[in-house]
Order: structure tokens, then C-alpha cells, then sequence
């Protein structure tokens, strides 16, 4: 899905348990379209939905729906730790609320990664 914040498409390849590498550039708009850009590169790397889960039996796996957009930029943020770890989760809330996830699947996301990820900020921190 593109749109005037996620104009690229997502194109990748699945590398086998849930992870996926990106095979070209994929961008977000932070705010508005034409802001601050966030371009994740290819050759990434990414586990899409990485929530616990509890929550994925709630909102579906790994892939489904449009919220793994949301996902690798989440992720990709989470390698870069160019922001704040609650900056970072907010980031994925909003963008969750363009691709147009309805409101209980994002709070629930959202909600998963800001009581379970943060082991994961504090291990990629330590690259």
C-alpha cells in the first residue's frame, strides 16, 4: 500500500522463520508528507510483527494485514535507535493509524511492544 507517507512499496523476500529481507529502499514520512524521512535499506532485515504471542493470537501473525509496514519501519528504528525507545513505539502507533489498522489491533501492538521490547532496545543499544 502506498500513500503520501509510505511512498515506496514493500518489496522483499522471506528468508524462513518469519524474517524477511528487504530487496529494495523502503521510506516513511514522520508527521506529514514530504517531513522527516526514515529509509530503511535494502538488505535489511526484519521479523515483521515481533510481539509477543499472546498478541498475535489477537491480531494475526507475523505478516497479515498492513501493519508490517509499520513493522519494519519499528524495527529498523530499533537497529538505528536514532530516537528515544518511546519515540520509536510512538512512531509505529501513528503509523499503524495511516495504514489504517483498526484502533484495537494498533493499541494492542502498540501496547505489546512498550511492556515487552524493551530488553530488545537495551540489546541493540549495546551494539
Amino acid at each position: 500500500m502506498s500513500n503520501n507517507y509510505f511512498t515506496l512499496p514493500l518489496q522483499g523476500e522471506f528468508l524462513g522463520d518469519y524474517r524477511w529481507k528487504l530487496l529494495a529502499p523502503f521510506s516513511y514520512y514522520l508527521d506529514k508528507p514530504g517531513g522527516e524521512e526514515v529509509v530503511v535499506p535494502a538488505g535489511f532485515v526484519t521479523d515483521g510483527l515481533s510481539i509477543p504471542k499472546f498478541a498475535l493470537t489477537i491480531i494475526g501473525g507475523h505478516w497479515d494485514g498492513q501493519a508490517p509496514q509499520a513493522a519494519v519501519i519499528h524495527d529498523f528504528l530499533y537497529h538505528d535507535q536514532r530516537y528515544t525507545r518511546k519515540k520509536t513505539d510512538q512512531i509505529f502507533l501513528e503509523g499503524m493509524k495511516i495504514l489504517k489498522v483498526s484502533w484495537w489491533k494498533r493499541r494492542t501492538m502498540w501496547l505489546a511492544v512498550r511492556v515487552g521490547a524493551g530488553g530488545v532496545w537495551k540489546n541493540y543499544g549495546k551494539k
